[in-house]
């Protein structure tokens, strides 16, 4: 019972609420990728990511927002295209909501799921096997170790420790190019570390 106690404390922290908008953990979110798209020819570590998001409504014409952390193109170095990065937030205006995001599926610019441009198939990987579970482990061990404040510091760090990136790689290695237009299904959570440590908006 106590297990279930902590683990209902932990939903109820993790929901998060910015401007009378609530976002749940592990919340699809469909984006449209802003110019210039995703490139593994052209991109370059630090590049930013924008994606406009279209679905749920409550959050329609917020910007998802994140960065390349790896950029790897056949064509440049030997060996295959790969490309990481994260998405870090939401915003619009200035309300920002700091997230941890997983992807589900790739959508290119001509409505072909799975397939870049050219229609070579898009692998992707999540470097994320739980966020809700690493939170919940997070947040039990804080409540053991300090009851309710313990269990704010816990949470916080277990979400942290289930954090990661987004990789992306074309079969047999190739280059890849998702063009602006581009669709991208999301999960989203709220990243509690970052929320814990960000104004009120």
């Amino acid at each position: 019972m106590r297990k279930i106690g902590y683990l209902f404390f932990l939903l109820m922290l993790a929901t998060v609420c910015f401007g009378g908008t609530t976002i749940q953990p592990n919340t699809d979110f469909l984006v449209r990728l802003e110019p210039p798209g995703i490139n593994s020819t052209t991109a370059a570590k630090g590049d930013e990511i924008r994606a406009v998001v279209i679905e749920p409504a409550d959050f329609a014409g917020y910007e998802l927002v994140g960065h390349v952390s790896e950029a790897k193109s056949s064509g440049k170095i030997k060996g295959k295209s790969v490309l990481q990065f994260n998405f870090e937030r939401l915003e619009k205006g200035t309300t920002v909501v700091p997230v941890i995001a997983t992807l589900k599926q790739v959508t290119n610019s001509k409505g072909a799921p799975n397939v870049d441009e050219e229609g070579r198939a898009i692998k992707k990987k999540s470097h994320v096997k739980s966020v809700l579970l690493a939170s919940a482990g997070g947040a039990l061990l804080g409540g053991l170790l300090g009851g309710g404040k313990g269990a704010l510091i816990g949470a916080a760090a277990g979400g942290l420790a289930g954090a990661g990136a987004i990789e992306l790689s074309a079969a047999k290695g190739a280059d890849f190019d998702l063009a602006a237009n581009s669709r991208l299904l999301v999960t989203l959570s709220p990243d509690r570390k970052k929320i814990e440590g960000t104004p009120n908006q």
